[in-house]
């Protein structure tokens, strides 16, 4: 979406109702895989959808229902998404988010031009994603142990020594 505050107030709001539809809900087996498998056919069919605010509107749309029926939803496909590794990965995921952008501005592979990296042989292009990958995914763990949750915790204690005070 064009306009930030208009993305941000629609994403709240669908988070928002999102909640209220499914905090209620029966859970079922059938909404857990049905979610990881709109998941899987979102991120492969993601690219042959036109960009813009179309490619915005649909991925909240669909974000939305994948969440709902992962909200709502149990059996294996659940529980592997809400693994150790993926429970981690959310918890880093906003420092990651503040720090790929940097780490891809600073690798080396930026100053070459496209079509000298796209003449690479294919195990090259990969390696050099998967090794982009692995720094994007150490950066923003380091930040999130480094800043993120020292932060967290500082406004936790004065949050919770003011709300001491008060009583």
């Amino acid at each position: 979406m064009p306009v930030a505050p208009l993305r941000v107030l629609t994403a709240f709001s669908c988070g928002v109702a999102l909640f209220r539809f499914t905090e209620n809900a029966r859970a079922t087996t059938g909404r857990g895989w049905s979610g990881l498998l709109i998941l899987v056919a979102f991120v492969v069919g993601t690219p042959f959808l036109p960009e813009g605010p179309f490619l915005a509107a649909i991925s909240l749309g669909v974000s939305v229902v994948i969440i709902g029926a992962l909200a709502t939803g149990t059996g294996r496909a659940v529980d592997i998404l809400g693994s150790r590794p993926m429970e981690y990965g959310g918890r880093i995921s906003f420092s990651v988010y503040m720090t790929h952008g940097i780490v891809l501005l600073l690798s080396p592979v930026r100053f070459l031009g496209i079509d000298e990296v796209e003449a690479w042989p294919l195990p090259e292009r990969v390696g050099v994603a998967l090794a982009q990958l692995l720094v994007v995914l150490g950066a923003g763990a380091l930040l999130y142990h480094l800043v993120e949750r020292p932060g967290q915790r500082a406004v936790m204690s004065s949050t919770s020594r003011r709300t001491a005070r008060r009583a």
